[in-house]
């Protein structure tokens, strides 16, 4: 298909997706603490370069957004690839990783945590730009999935033998240098963009600023109104919050088994479709969970990179696998369970486990899309294989896609249930 286009954005680059890669990639480098883009900004940017409202919306579902910004986690940080006009500073890169190894090599037994205002005062004090370390930095973030409000994290990808950015850029891998059309283009209208959003921020705070409360009075903080999907109206982002101000109680989490229309899908409370993994990530700690906090992001990142790649029983696997984590959060295995006459704990996995979640809403539709996805998941365990007679299947995109579906709608319905509980405790 990619052959029969007769426009081109960014030279090599052929796609709506990868025009969004690339304008992320801009945002990181003009707003490393904030990265990101709402929906009706990707839309102008793609009426810029000639890219529909419904091109883009493919392939910003599924995305991870923040503060109704869709933010470019999993970008890649290496040199491997490199291009006319490139961004980044190969010296900050290397000072950042290395800093990176420092604190992989010397955390022994305990998780290996990076401070971001301790690496940019060291590279500061070595001759580097701070902004250059800040890209740097904000780069590495976005490829380990770690949310903006962070100042500390735990490292997980960067090794202590990794290598260098600047020896990536030199070995033979990284020698060829692809040119990039329209790509300083693509940056200014990036820049417009987000200094068009910073003044308005700023001349709406200057606006809305109250006056000082008496000491002791309660103040009401209004909802904001999410950022609107692509293609859809402000008027329609605004309805959500403006039904939450005439409430005093909070707005449900939307319950649902189908899958919204796109980044910034409302749930209820603003969850879309596209950061329903993300959104799970944030209430684990309640759920006294918090030790799977990585886990989940790593899971939900390399869940993007299937979906983007077409890698379907990678969806598959992991579609079954977080939804099964979330409704055991949610109805966990029975204390007066038996075991089986052997001796065996009763088996308590997504089909048992989707059965009892009839509790929180899981009715016989999405019971069955759980039960079929477990079943496509057992073709990764070899007993399972080998038992079968005749041909093994192959996956198809309909049913990774099917996982997905099932997912977003198991995740709502925790969601609801564990704002329900939070209300009720």
């Amino acid at each position: 298909m990619r052959g029969s286009r007769t426009w081109t954005i960014l030279g090599d680059l052929m796609d709506a997706k990868d025009l969004i890669v690339w304008a992320l990639e801009a945002s990181l480098y003009l707003e490393p603490r904030r990265p990101g883009l709402t929906a009706a900004e990707m839309v102008e940017i793609g009426a810029h370069f000639g890219v529909g409202a419904a091109a883009l919306d493919t392939h910003l579902r599924g995305r991870a957004v923040e503060s109704g910004r869709v933010v470019p986690f999993g970008v890649d940080p290496s040199f491997f690839a490199t291009y006319e006009g490139d961004l980044r500073n190969v010296r900050a890169f290397d000072h950042v990783v290395t800093a990176f190894k420092v604190v992989a090599e010397t955390a022994g037994q305990r998780p290996p945590i990076v401070d971001r205002e301790a690496v940019i005062a060291s590279g500061t004090a070595a001759g580097i730009a701070p902004g250059d370390l800040e890209f740097a930095i904000a780069t590495y973030r976005a490829f380990e999935a770690v949310p903006e409000a962070e100042p500390r994290w735990e490292l997980r990808r960067v090794k202590p033998g990794a290598a260098l950015p600047s020896a990536q850029r030199e070995g033979p891998a990284g020698r060829k240098v692809t040119r990039r059309e329209r790509y300083g283009e693509l940056v200014g209208l990036v820049r417009t963009l987000v200094e068009r959003r910073r003044s308005a921020a700023s001349a709406s705070a200057a606006a809305t600023t109250p006056a000082a409360a008496p000491p002791g009075a309660r103040v009401a903080v209004p909802q904001a109104a999410r950022t609107p999907a692509v293609g859809e109206s402000p008027q329609r982002a605004a309805a959500p919050a403006a039904s939450a101000s005439s409430s005093s109680a909070a707005a449900p989490v939307g319950v649902g088994d189908g899958v919204g229309d796109g980044v910034g899908d409302g749930v209820g409370d603003g969850v879309g479709d596209g950061d329903l993994v993300h959104a799970f990530r944030g209430i684990l700690p309640a759920l006294g969970q918090g030790r799977l906090v990585s886990w989940w992001a790593q899971l939900g990142l390399e869940l993007r990179i299937a979906d983007e790649q077409g890698a379907a029983l990678t969806r598959c696997v992991l579609a079954a696998t977080l939804a099964e984590i979330a409704l055991t959060m949610a109805c966990p295995r029975p204390r007066e369970a038996r075991p089986d006459p052997k001796g065996k704990p009763a088996r308590w996995a997504l089909p048992e486990i989707a059965r009892a979640a009839s509790t929180i809403g899981v009715d016989d539709r999405l019971r069955a899309r759980l039960e079929r996805m477990h079943k496509t998941r057992q073709r990764v365990y070899v007993a399972r294989v080998m038992e079968l007679s005749g041909p093994v299947s192959d996956i198809t995109l309909e049913e990774a896609q099917d996982a997905s579906e099932a997912l977003d709608a198991t995740l709502r319905l925790v969601l609801a249930w564990s704002q329900k509980t939070t209300r009720r405790g």
